[in-house]
């Protein structure tokens, strides 16, 4: 395991004041070159999001009314952490909301909400694991549908995509990279931490009924900021009848034209 670890900047940052990473000037992950994109400017997408039987959930500021720190008793040094689940507050579509959209990071007991509302990997080597839970509203679509999922980690940056070990259920993704990596200097702190960006995506052979991704964390990581679109794809040969019937329109503009 081999990662750039910035402990020391976030506990100080875990101590801060909450604010939203897309609010926070120079940490806006749609910004150009940044790493994310719309699934209507991505070359992976080719959907409006928010449009018709797709789905889509987003979340950047971390919040769980139902937190439940550390409450242990004698003889019982493991403690109880209770239900730690994340709503989506950016937004969302075509997926079941309230307490069945959430990002449950509850199975870790050095991971809490921090000051900066993101979801921390406390402090030290151990990671920690988090699932991003959807549940669609609408019924399933016939055919292959493109899952992506785009996530920003502040902090502590695996050397590898591959250390994330992010998977849908127990699917690994048909595509994963790093899509942005820079220093981010906090306009308050002053401090100066490393933000990597990615992109994962499945292709699968039909919808289904849940859609739970899973993903590690190291220590001393902030989870910043994600979100999943999902949409059908047309299969190869639907998209050849697709080319085939646009070429024929072609033709017959063409020969009206004359």
């Amino acid at each position: 395991m081999s990662f750039k670890l910035l402990t020391a900047t976030i506990a100080a940052a875990s101590s801060a004041g909450a604010m939203a990473d897309v609010s926070t000037q120079g940490l806006d992950p749609y910004a150009a070159g940044a790493g994310f994109a719309r699934p209507q400017d991505a070359s992976w997408g080719g959907w409006v999001r928010g449009e018709g039987n797709t789905l889509y959930a987003e979340w950047d500021v971390q919040s769980d009314a139902e937190e439940d720190f550390w409450s242990g008793t004698p003889g019982d040094p493991q403690g109880v952490f209770g239900d730690r689940k994340a709503g989506a507050d950016i937004g969302s579509y075509g997926v079941v909301t309230g307490a069945s959209l959430y990002a449950d990071y509850g199975a870790n007991a050095n991971t809490y909400i921090s000051g900066m509302a993101n979801i921390f990997s406390g402090m030290g080597d151990s990671p920690s694991s988090v699932t991003v839970h959807l549940e669609p509203t609408q019924p399933a679509v016939n055919g292959p549908v493109r899952v992506a999922f785009q996530m920003e980690v502040m902090g502590g940056v695996w050397d590898s995509v591959a250390g994330y070990g992010v998977t849908l259920g127990d699917s690994a993704p048909t595509f994963q990279a790093l899509t942005g990596l820079a220093d981010f200097t906090h306009p308050q702190m002053g401090v100066t931490m490393a933000v990597a960006r990615y992109l994962f995506y499945w292709d699968l052979a039909s919808a289904q009924d849940v859609y739970d991704i899973g993903l590690t964390i190291a220590g001393g990581t902030s989870l910043t900021q994600y979100a999943v679109d999902i949409a059908p794809v047309p299969e190869p040969s639907s998209w050849a009848l697709m080319v085939a019937g646009m070429g024929l329109l072609a033709g017959v503009a063409r020969r009206r034209t004359r």
